[in-house]
């Protein structure tokens, strides 16, 4: 009877660590659904600021400084991307919000360019996506808060050492910020 006792609690014990390990995996697999999104949100960005490029190229080809560094930007996050390192895509990230910032600054001083339907358009279309990236982003933060808060927690604690978790990086997000000569700094959503 004795040992039957001891074979009931070791297979609920066993049933219990499985449902824990259920539930961790499901919230580490929320967090990566989550910052597919972010990616999935970045990739079209970029599509959506090249298609800009392409039809305001022949009218800014004077602009090579401005084309060069959102190349290079361009080029960076995509690396970035590939690389799965967050920190490296926060900074590629940030210093494509720069460009970004840069190209519709340069697109808007220009008369034929300003009053063009479909630039407007794309536009408001990358500013639709600058949107949707802030919320993938919030969704995927508050799904590794939930996630590293439950890997802190006894008993989640134990499955994660056992089974191998790692708590999971925040998506640092960072306004860009550009620098005018007549304010001390301009931050860019």
């Amino acid at each position: 009877m004795f040992v039957l006792s001891i074979i009931v609690a070791l297979v609920a014990a066993a049933l219990y660590g499985f449902v824990l390990f259920q539930k961790l995996r499901a919230d580490e697999m929320r967090a990566v659904d989550r910052l597919k999104s972010v990616f999935a949100t970045i990739h079209l960005q970029i599509d959506e600021l090249g298609r800009i490029k392409s039809l305001v190229y022949d009218t800014m080809q004077e602009e090579k400084p401005l084309w060069q560094e959102f190349d290079a930007a361009v080029t960076q996050l995509k690396q970035a991307l590939d690389s799965f390192d967050l920190s490296q895509i926060v900074a590629a990230d940030s210093e494509m919000n720069r460009c970004e910032f840069d190209l519709k600054e340069r697109v808007a001083s220009y008369e034929t360019l300003r009053h063009q339907a479909e630039v407007k358009a794309l536009m408001k279309e990358v500013e639709t996506l600058d949107s949707r990236l802030t919320m993938h982003v919030d969704e995927y933060n508050s799904a590794v808060q939930q996630f590293n808060r439950k890997c802190q927690a006894f008993p989640y604690l134990i499955i994660r050492k056992v089974c191998g978790f790692d708590v999971k990086q925040r998506f640092l997000h960072e306004a860009a910020t550009v620098m005018d000569p007549n304010l001390s700094a301009v931050v860019i959503d």
